[in-house]
Formats: C-alpha cells, sequence, structure tokens
C-alpha cells in the first residue's frame, strides 16, 4: 500500500469540498430558476378572459386576454383618457401597463380577421 504525504491529501479534500461547493451552487441556481418559469407560466396561463389586474395601487398591472377565434380591437383608456385600439389576436395575453382604468373589445375584427 502507498501512502501519499499528508499535504498532498490535504490538497485532494481541499479540492473535493470544492468541487462538491460548486456543484450544490449550480443545482441551487438550477432550482431557483426552474421554479420561477414554473410559477411565472402557470400565472399566465391561469388569468381568465377580458380586462384582469394583477398588483396593488401603483404597481399594479392591467392585462387583456382574447379568448375569441379571431382578432379584436381592445378599446383602452388610461388615466380615463381613451388611447389608441390595439388588434388582440385569439389566445392572445397583452400586457397593457398600469394606470389602466378600462380595457374592453366591442369584438369589432382587426388584422387577418378583418381582411
Amino acid at each position: 500500500m502507498i501512502t501519499l504525504p499528508l499535504h498532498i491529501r490535504d490538497e485532494e479534500i481541499v479540492m473535493k469540498k470544492r468541487i462538491l461547493g460548486l456543484v450544490t451552487a449550480a443545482l441551487t441556481v438550477a432550482c431557483t430558476l426552474g421554479g420561477t418559469m414554473a410559477i411565472t407560466s402557470g400565472t399566465a396561463s391561469a388569468r381568465s378572459c377580458g380586462h384582469t389586474s394583477e398588483g396593488i395601487g401603483f404597481w399594479t398591472t392591467h392585462y387583456y386576454k382574447h379568448c375569441g377565434g379571431g382578432h379584436v380591437w381592445v378599446d383602452i383608456t388610461v388615466n380615463n383618457a381613451v388611447q389608441p385600439s390595439t388588434c388582440v389576436g385569439p389566445g392572445e395575453e397583452r400586457n397593457l401597463g398600469r394606470n389602466v382604468t378600462k380595457a374592453h373589445s366591442r369584438g369589432v375584427p382587426c388584422g387577418p380577421s378583418a381582411w
């Protein structure tokens, strides 16, 4: 049996600890990112059709999800001022931003549905 000097065995132990630390850090990052992605995609698909909002006060973000079959114009009002309408496709969810006081569709076709 060959016995290594103490300083070589110590370096070997230090190297193994470093590798174990790097593997642990990589797994932590991977698990954190994987969990975030699952939560984000789950939140987006859980929104109901039409105008919805998420958040509190100034930090409230507004969305419009169109569940109909064709593209439609969505009328948006921000701080009680009418904004240009936006064309939303079937199954599409659009982030409308903040300070939205109203968002609705009258079913008027736009885009490929209007051609």
